[in-house]
């Protein structure tokens, strides 16, 4: 038998015919996880963020207190989120840079992710087909793929599990009524924020919950959702926090105890040192801010006012208007606070905000209507989806059809929610769960991105199209074709596993992946450079040059693509092919650090040394601390016969990096230069204390001690000299060594 299910508004549960709710996690769980295992064995994509997020990051690598507090100190230089770079160095202090634990862990974390769907959809509907096959399409979905198997996708997954973590402590909330759940929504909201910035949307999000379980309209309703706001942006003083976190209490407290409070106010004194209380305390927050106090004086008053025993002490019109006066007050309140907001964090800003407002709302309608074509065919996917090129300052054509597309859209959801007037609910709700989840990522408000669309934005937003499908499915057709209702989304659900499956491939490695993106996007500059670099760092010059070149067909004006077929040329003997290349780079941005630096090292090869150290300036003028910019400037004095300042440089390259030989070794000959052999000596024997295998070491040292008539010394590092392999060493010892 199965257990009684109490009814909600959308009906009671019906008898299933082939499994129970363990039954139903235990192939939720094989199926999340048997989709994505083949991404197991893959490797890091090393020049698509996993480079910067893992493999070159050294933030990771420190997995100590200082190096935890580093990370999330804001102070450190860091854009990707905090707590996935956490869980990153986590992995990475038991197992370096193997993949293989990074994937089995995105892995898990999507099946987490696919648990936490089926507890909050069984909350929404009792219907265990419907909870189920919800749960199954989120699990199986081929936009999934690029999520979980790209590692550093695991931002999407962490913050997912936080955000569902925090609806369903809500949803507990809203039963219990209780502060500890909602502390947990607050706690878990935040975790969320500190995974993706997209969590932004989680205050809306529980608004939408509010009218799924139709929670009357409060004061606390709204209050908790601005307050969340506030916790999760961060930039209030601990003051502010308090004050607003008190005020909540205080406001949830009279909601329980409404008579309770309306009869102490019945005493004046208490009722107007209240009021007064509320008006010392907003002048005190007024000392160094403007908004937040103007914000918690309209909740504390608007809190009050809606108390039953100001009816009496107030007009008509406010009796007969009061709650659309709250509400009006809280949205002028809550509007200019957003406005705050989107003038003062840098995240909003990028290059994406050139375009003009009427240009977002073409590109957003685009956007829109990828996600809900690519919901229901889901074919021909990429990895990347670069913004648009416009001509004559007008976007591609199919940008302005969009439009039409999201019309279209736009008028059969209407006809759903008029036709199936008893599903209406369920239809706003997983229709506005889709379109806020999503509304971050359409590019209105500009943020820090470099496409158009990814298909790691909908991870979570699909969850509001796959629960409308599955219920107006299983509600409708499902009462009459039950049998055939399950059978078709059992088949689609095959379907979606073995293309998923497929999908994952691409995301092997960087070599496959970017091969994919060309076959997809033929003219994207950017995946042949990629691709390009990846085959220079495996010794393949020719193949690396090939799409290098490929790179600035496409583009002409893609200045990494200049620079690393410079890098490549050189590796190659082709200085000159190289100096045209950095010129290149430059004529497009002139303060390219790498191309100036990698020019001034070519100038520095043609003995154009004064050349070479106006380039190095440049370089340096940016990042005072580039060490190499450093000790080749003072190659290049060393070399102009400048040798103090050429020591000067080397002094600071050692400061900045103390294991670094080359150094030391060529501040020991400008000391040779200026005759000072004992100085020279001390730096030749530190650069061999680091690096013992040096022929040139040894052989440097071996000068300077002939120049002090140390002969015997001199005759023992030319010996070692000459058994690592230099090439004057033997000439040396039949000089001086017979």
């Amino acid at each position: 038998m199965h257990k009684k299910i109490k009814k909600t508004a959308f009906g009671a549960e019906k008898k299933h015919f082939f499994f129970n709710k363990k039954i139903m996690l235990f192939l939720l769980f094989c199926v999340a996880f048997f989709t994505f295992a083949n991404t197991i064995p893959y490797d890091f994509i090393y020049n698509w963020d996993d480079n910067i997020n893992i493999t070159e990051n050294n933030y990771i690598k420190n997995f100590t207190w200082e190096g935890i507090q580093a990370i999330f100190s804001s102070e450190s230089k860091i854009e990707e989120p905090r707590l996935t770079l956490f869980t990153f160095a986590v992995q990475y202090f038991f197992w370096e840079l193997n993949p293989m634990p990074y994937h089995i862990f995105n892995i898990l974390l999507h099946v987490i992710n696919c648990i936490l769907v089926f507890f909050l959809v069984k909350k929404i509907t009792p219907d265990l087909r419907i909870v189920f096959f919800t749960t199954l399409l989120f699990a199986v979905h081929p936009l999934r793929s690029e999520s979980v198997a790209w590692v550093t996708g695991r931002k999407d997954l962490l913050y997912s599990m936080f955000f569902l973590s925090s609806l369903l402590f809500y949803q507990k909330y809203l039963i219990k009524k209780s502060l500890l759940f909602i502390l947990l929504v607050f706690i878990f909201a935040k975790l969320s924020f500190l995974s993706k910035i997209q969590a932004l949307s989680l205050p809306v999000i529980l608004l939408l919950f509010d009218y799924i379980h139709s929670r009357k309209f409060s004061i606390l309703l709204v209050f908790e959702k601005i307050l969340l706001l506030l916790i999760l942006l961060n930039f209030m003083q601990l003051r502010y926090y308090l004050s607003f976190i008190a005020l909540y209490i205080f406001i949830h407290w009279v909601e329980k105890n409404r008579d309770r409070f309306e009869n102490l106010l019945q005493n004046k004194k208490l009722k107007y040192s209240l009021i007064s209380g509320i008006i010392l305390c907003t002048v005190f927050l007024s000392l160094n801010h403007t908004i937040l106090p103007i914000l918690f004086f309209l909740f504390a008053i608007s809190a009050f006012f809606n108390l039953s025993f100001f009816k009496d002490k107030i007009s008509v019109f406010y009796i007969k208007y009061r709650k659309r006066i709250i509400i009006l007050s809280l949205l002028i309140g809550f509007s200019v606070f957003m406005l705050f907001i989107f003038s003062h964090f840098t995240f909003l800003q990028n290059e994406f905000s050139t375009f003009s407002p009427l240009d977002r709302i073409f590109m957003a309608s685009y956007s829109l209507s990828f996600y809900i074509i690519k919901f229901f065919a889901p074919f021909n996917l990429c990895a990347i989806y670069p913004y648009p090129e416009k001509t004559g300052g007008l976007l591609p054509e199919i940008y302005y059809y969009s439009i039409i597309g999201i019309s279209i859209a736009g008028s059969i959801f209407t006809l759903l929610i008029l036709k199936f007037k008893n599903y209406r609910k369920i239809i706003i709700f997983g229709l506005l769960f889709f379109l806020i989840n999503i509304f971050m990522v359409l590019h209105i408000i500009p943020i820090k991105g470099r496409v158009i669309t990814a298909e790691r934005y909908s991870y979570l937003a699909y969850l509001g199209l796959f629960l409308l499908i599955t219920y107006l499915a299983f509600s409708t057709l499902g009462k009459k074709y039950l049998k055939l209702t399950v059978t078709t989304f059992i088949i689609l659900s095959l379907f979606l596993i073995t293309t998923s499956f497929q999908r994952n491939k691409v995301w092997e490695n960087g070599f496959v992946l970017y091969t994919d993106i060309i076959s997809k996007k033929p003219d994207f500059s950017m995946a042949y450079n990629n691709r390009g670099y990846l085959y220079y760092l495996n010794g393949n010059n020719s193949q690396a040059l090939s799409d290098y070149s490929h790179a600035i067909n496409t583009d002409s004006a893609n200045v990494d693509s200049y620079y690393n077929r410079a890098l490549a040329y050189v590796q190659t003997g082709k200085m000159e092919e190289a100096f045209s290349d950095c010129n290149e780079a430059l004529k497009f941005d002139n303060k390219n650090i790498n191309s100036l630096y990698l020019r001034g090292y070519l100038n520095n090869k043609f003995e154009k040394y004064q050349e070479a150290i106006n380039d190095f300036n440049k370089v340096l003028a940016k990042n005072p601390k580039h060490h190499f910019a450093l000790y080749n400037r003072g190659e290049s004095y060393r070399k102009s016969s400048n040798d103090k300042a050429a020591i000067n440089d080397f002094t600071e390259v050692i400061k900045l990096q103390p294991g670094f030989a080359d150094a030391y070794n060529s501040r020991g000959i400008a000391y040779s230069s200026l005759n000072m052999y004992e100085k020279a000596i001390s730096d030749y024997n530190e650069a061999i204390k680091i690096n013992n295998t040096a022929s040139y070491f040894f052989f440097n040292r071996a000068t300077a001690y002939i120049q002090l008539n140390q002969t015997k010394k001199a005759c023992e590092d030319y010996h070692s000299s000459q058994r690592l392999g230099h090439p004057e060493a033997s000439q040396k010892i039949n000089e001086f060594c017979r």
